[in-house]
């Protein structure tokens, strides 16, 4: 690979692995173990209770291709032995966790790490994509993609009444957490220094902006910041709009309470990603926004009016009513019956 003027080379022979770099492999590993382990838990009980919906399947793969995606990002940066100096950390960016990625496995020069992150696709493209590092620039890149898709069928689910699955047992829940906990802390330890906690994340939400749109529009905002801050807004109306439907206007498809529940849990847990990103990420810079104070006091507005739509939505799909569901059979907070059962 040519180096741009200006980079390191990249040595051509592994240096043997100093003993803080063992232990980070030592620690990655087993978390990566763990990982595994819980998330054979965890799809093994969606596996056993997957519904026949196509946004049932939908939701799974997403699942699946985020797992997987992580599992092959950490084997290959632990089998790396790039050192740490090729640039320094900075602030964080929501593009920060592929760039790292690529320049952490070899798969990019320096001078490529300060362009966007199309000059890293196009570079990697170059290249074969049949060893570890290769695939794992595939799996990075595919986080974008991944995560949009995630949104649209949670946001479908809400509009047509479709839980992706049923409500979990507490420890097909923890499985869920340790899985995606220790995969997360896995590419911390296998990122030498230059992966931190959240990095992933913002990135799944900032690429968002660079699959829908082509390219910047002159006097907006950065297509990876719109990006996040459409999935926040975008989720809120639709959860907002199932809660006020199953209380009071009807207008959409009718769920009952358990799949609600599902549907609206997985709806902000989304919403409150994209709100991390926003809230981490660098905010545009003046020169690239026109009318700086006009945009910036409509996005915190256009913020806080998700937050309450979300607020909202919650309240009215969750909260104690009564009411009537589609079968007419009647529905109450505390039955008759459990009063008098004690």
């Amino acid at each position: 690979m040519s180096s741009v003027p200006g980079s390191s080379a990249v040595a051509s022979h592994r240096a043997p692995a100093s003993g803080p770099r063992r232990l980070r492999r030592w620690i990655g590993a087993s978390l990566l173990a763990v990982a595994v382990v819980a998330s054979a838990v965890w799809f093994g009980w969606r596996l056993v209770h997957l519904g026949a919906h196509p946004l049932a399947w939908g939701y799974l793969l997403t699942e699946l291709g985020g797992f997987v995606g992580g599992v092959v990002v950490a084997v290959a940066l632990a089998d790396t032995d790039a050192r740490c100096h090729t640039f320094e950390r900075r602030h964080p960016d929501s593009h920060w966790f592929a760039l790292a990625t690529a320049d952490l496995v070899g798969r990019t020069s320096a001078g490529d790490l300060r362009a966007r992150v199309g000059s890293v696709v196009r570079h990697a493209s170059r290249r074969r994509a049949s060893d570890a590092a290769g695939v794992a620039m595939a799996a990075v890149l595919l986080d974008g993609p991944r995560r949009l898709a995630m949104v649209a069928i949670v946001a479908a689910g809400l509009l047509l009444g479709v839980a992706p699955f049923p409500v979990p047992p507490w420890w097909a829940v923890a499985a869920a957490g340790v899985a995606y906990g220790s995969t997360a802390l896995a590419l911390v330890a296998f990122g030498c220094g230059r992966l931190r906690l959240g990095d992933r994340l913002r990135w799944s939400y900032g690429a968002i902006g660079e699959v829908v749109g082509r390219r910047e529009v002159e006097g907006h905002a950065p297509r990876r910041w719109l990006g996040a801050m459409a999935v926040a807004v975008g989720l809120s109306v639709a959860i907002a709009l199932r809660g006020v439907s199953d209380r009071w206007t009807h207008g959409l498809a009718t769920m009952d309470i358990d799949d609600r529940l599902v549907v609206l849990t997985l709806g902000v847990l989304l919403v409150l990603g994209a709100l991390y990103t926003i809230r981490t990420s660098p905010h545009p810079e003046p020169a690239a926004v026109s009318r700086r104070r006009d945009e910036r006091t409509g996005r915190q507005w256009l913020l806080a009016m998700a937050v309450a739509a979300v607020v909202l939505g919650l309240f009215a799909g969750l909260g104690p009513s009564r009411g009537h569901d589609a079968a007419g059979e009647s529905w109450i907070t505390v039955s008759t019956e459990e009063v008098r059962g004690g």
